[in-house]
């Protein structure tokens, strides 16, 4: 009985030691850390998976969401980016298919219960780059002094986000549906870290703001947020509208292009399957 005791006094001092905050959500028991932010406190959790790893036969497909989990999940360290253009990504940063997470840091205040808004970020980069644990994307500032609960996701990029393979197993535009699954993880998820799950901000630079403007047009996203900040990126930008090659047919040919550099069969179940099975790097060099 001692030796228990002294355990779980073991276990409490380490907790306290580390201000490990656990919290209890809908899918399971969530660890992260309170950390100090301009003498205030913030609880930060980070990596948390809000969608199945779309691999193999999920490459390609819109995302599955993430199934509850036994235990506590360790939300105390970044997890891995999604495959990005290579030449243009820091080369400390690991990446993987398996990249659907999202970070949350919500603000500590004792005195105010209350549910407090949400902002969403979305990252930019062309569609072709980025992550959420990039420099300069911390939500923990922004969470401090503006007392709110700010929330990022990462999305899938370049082909395994955006190919087009003309039917239900490569639509296209994964990426969105990306965000739009982390949408969903908010509304039934947020409450559990003090977020108001009908105050909800989404917000974005770049293509991140082209995205934003894609959520406000959508009716499977515009019911998922109450407001919208777009900084400096639309679906309407002159780029996107005049592009000669902006069509499904063109967009088919290119995914086509590429299963022929990889010598994959012209069958269309069969290169979209073997487009499946070539090493994600491949398909990133072919990209760049």
């Amino acid at each position: 009985m001692l030796f228990k005791n002294g355990i779980l006094l073991y276990f409490i001092t380490i907790l306290n030691q580390y201000n490990c905050i656990i919290v209890e959500t809908p899918l399971g028991k969530v660890s992260g850390n309170q950390i100090d932010v301009l003498s205030k406190h913030v609880n930060e959790f980070l990596g948390i998976p809000f969608g199945l790893p779309p691999i193999n036969e999920f490459r390609f497909s819109k995302p599955r969401p993430t199934q509850p989990w036994n235990g506590i999940w360790n939300a105390t360290y970044p997890r891995i980016a999604c495959y990005r253009t290579k030449s243009k990504a820091p080369p400390e940063v690991q990446e993987s298919e398996d990249c659907l997470y999202l970070n949350i840091w919500t603000p500590v205040n004792k005195e105010n219960q209350t549910l407090k808004p949400v902002m969403f970020w979305i990252y930019g980069g062309y569609f072709t780059q980025g992550y959420i644990d990039r420099d300069g994307y911390n939500g923990s500032v922004l969470a401090a002094l503006g007392d709110i609960v700010f929330v990022s996701a990462n999305y899938r990029l370049d082909a395994f986000g955006f190919l087009y393979g003309n039917n239900e197993t490569a639509p296209g535009n994964v990426g969105w549906y990306d965000q739009n699954l982390a949408l969903q993880w908010i509304q039934k998820n947020i409450q559990s870290f003090g977020g108001d799950p009908n105050s909800v901000t989404i917000f974005g630079e770049s293509a991140g703001s082209t995205s934003v403007a894609a959520h406000i047009v959508s009716p499977l996203s515009n019911k998922l947020f109450h407001r919208a900040i777009l900084q400096s990126g639309s679906i309407y930008k002159y780029q996107y509208l005049h592009r000669k090659n902006a069509t499904k047919e063109n967009n088919l040919e290119l995914a086509i292009k590429m299963s022929k550099a990889f010598n994959c069969s012209q069958n269309h179940d069969q290169w979209l399957n073997c487009l499946r099975n070539i090493h994600p790097k491949s398909i990133v060099n072919y990209t760049l």
